[in-house]
């Protein structure tokens, strides 16, 4: 009886797991038609509690991204860099995210710095990271054109 109790016990959690994970996932579609729609706070709404319900990966990444657009749509600036920073860690290729990242922190005052951090030191950081993830694909693409390792050229 314990191994069907342990079972039954397993099962019902997964299952929740997944309710709670496609609740997240239904709140964060909503949350990019409201925002879509112009709806700030209501997206705002809906992305926090995508990201409180556990949302995971890249799904997580762009619901801390779009919930930082949507504050920077209302010019709160603090809260659109808080998230946006935390989107860029999740995901350093995010352009949309970057870009935004750099526009509200550019908003707060030009001069000023976010985390110690200039925004013209984020653009730098943004365009250092597309320069390596351009060159790379780019390296890649030539080296299976070729058929094998270009002498001089990492992988």
């Amino acid at each position: 009886m314990r191994v069907v109790s342990a079972g039954l016990v397993l099962g019902l959690t997964l299952g929740l797991a997944s309710a709670a994970e496609a609740s997240a996932l239904s709140d964060a579609s909503a949350g990019m038609a409201t925002l879509q729609s112009g709806d700030n706070d209501g997206a705002i709404a809906l992305f926090t509690r995508a990201i409180g319900e556990g949302l995971k990966g890249d799904d997580r990444e762009l619901a801390y991204a779009s919930r930082g657009k949507a504050y920077l749509n209302k010019q709160d600036f603090s809260d659109a860099i808080a998230d946006l920073d935390r989107a860029r860690q999740m995901k350093p290729d995010d352009n949309d995210a970057q870009n935004d990242l750099v526009t509200a922190i550019s908003q707060v005052q030009p001069a000023t710095t976010v985390a110690g951090r200039s925004a013209s030191s984020y653009a730098n950081e943004f365009s250092r990271g597309l320069g390596k993830a351009l060159l790379g694909g780019l390296t890649r693409s030539l080296q299976q054109q070729a058929g094998q390792a270009i002498p001089g050229i990492p992988n």
